[in-house]
């Protein structure tokens, strides 16, 4: 689940909280949903699914990237 608190404005606590001072979120899997609201079709991946190549490239090799989330236009 998104994880979002707009009482924490500090960027040390937005550090602490979110990873990133500059951060008002952590995404959770339901990303998915907030994709496919947006009118976009969305596939979840997983990043141990693709090539070790691409995980190291995109720095995905780590326990806090375990999704991906590729959102596409729909065709018109």
């Amino acid at each position: 689940m998104t994880f979002e608190d707009p009482s924490v404005t500090s960027e040390s606590d937005r550090l602490e909280k979110f990873l990133q001072e500059d951060h008002v979120r952590l995404y959770g899997r339901d990303l998915k949903d907030r994709i496919e609201e947006g009118g976009f079709a969305c596939e979840m991946l997983s990043t141990e699914s693709l090539p070790l190549a691409e995980q190291e490239l995109y720095s995905l090799k780590t326990l806090l990237y375990r999704e991906i989330f590729v959102g596409r236009k729909p065709a018109q």
